[in-house]
């Protein structure tokens, strides 16, 4: 209970004084987010190996 009324305080707040904590933020901060991109995509996605999931280790039966 107390978890989501501090939630939605918290958006509230947020809302309410959205212009005030934009400011702070220099003006090429929406830049940001498409640098992020390549920047994500490199470090998260992940090896492409050429095996499509598939295992080179030989079963021992």
């Amino acid at each position: 209970m107390f978890g989501g009324f501090a939630a939605l305080s918290l958006i509230l707040l947020a809302v309410e004084h959205r212009t005030h904590l934009l400011s702070w933020l220099p003006p090429w901060w929406p830049w940001l987010f498409l640098l992020a991109c390549p920047l994500m995509h490199v470090f998260m996605h992940g090896s492409h190996n050429a095996q499509g999931g598939t295992s080179n280790k030989v079963d021992d039966k």
